[in-house]
Parts: C-alpha cells; sequence; structure tokens
C-alpha cells in the first residue's frame, strides 16, 4: 500500500502567465455581470479549456482543480497586495512610501481589480457616546 506519486507540473513564470491570460479570456469565471457567470457548464467548459490549453505544454498535466487552485490564490494575493496598497494610501505618507507590489505578476493581474467588490467590514471597536451636560 503505498503512495503513488503523480508528477505535476510546476507552475512557472511561463505557465502562470499563460494561464492569466487564458483566465481574463473567459469572463463567465469571473465577472458577475456576464451572461454565463451563473452557467455552471459554460464555467466547466471555460476550465476544461484552459487546463487543454495549458496540458498541451510538454511535461505539463493539470488538473481542473489545479488550475481552479492556482487562481484562487492568485485572486486572493491579488486582493492581499491591493489591500497593501490601499493602505498605504491611506496612511498619509508621500508617493515615495507608497507599497509596491512584491509579486513579480501584480501587472498581469490587473484586469481583475475592476470586476473586484470590496465588502465593508464590521468594526470591532465599541463606539462610547460621551453626554456632555453642562
Amino acid at each position: 500500500m503505498g503512495s503513488e506519486s503523480v508528477d505535476k507540473a510546476e507552475w512557472t513564470k511561463s505557465l502562470t502567465i499563460t494561464l492569466i491570460g487564458l483566465y481574463e479570456h473567459h469572463l463567465c469565471l469571473y465577472d458577475v455581470k456576464n451572461k454565463f457567470y451563473s452557467n455552471k457548464h459554460a464555467r466547466v467548459e471555460a476550465l476544461n479549456t484552459i487546463v487543454g490549453r495549458l496540458n498541451e505544454e510538454p511535461g505539463v498535466n493539470f488538473t481542473v482543480d489545479d488550475v481552479k487552485k492556482k487562481i484562487a490564490n492568485l485572486r486572493s494575493q491579488f486582493n492581499h497586495e491591493l489591500s497593501k496598497i490601499n493602505s498605504s494610501k491611506r496612511s498619509g505618507g508621500g508617493t515615495d512610501d507608497l507599497y509596491e507590489p512584491s509579486v513579480w505578476w501584480f501587472e498581469y493581474m490587473a484586469f481583475i481589480k475592476k470586476f473586484i467588490k470590496t465588502r465593508k467590514g464590521k468594526s470591532n471597536l465599541v463606539c462610547v457616546i460621551k453626554h456632555n451636560y453642562w
């Protein structure tokens, strides 16, 4: 009962750039206003197309799950970097103090920015109201 190892390709810079380009092309995967966004079959077809294209590369054998995980990771990191940028803008520092994204692919994912809806969080600070009566 040994564990079988499956050869998985690594996410090289080239494969990541290809993935981002293919992802950008399939709006049904991220644009909630796209008419196919809610169509599960269209989304599955888009993911299968992406996987098929990536697997055309020699030695690459990604699954739909691999691609979904990578996309989720890219989006999560992109949002994290965006949050750092916005925090540095609010900090009151000069333009020299603005945060520069640390991930090399940030500009490749910039197309997704207009589709990100920031949620308003609830403050965990308690509001104290003081009544001043003369």
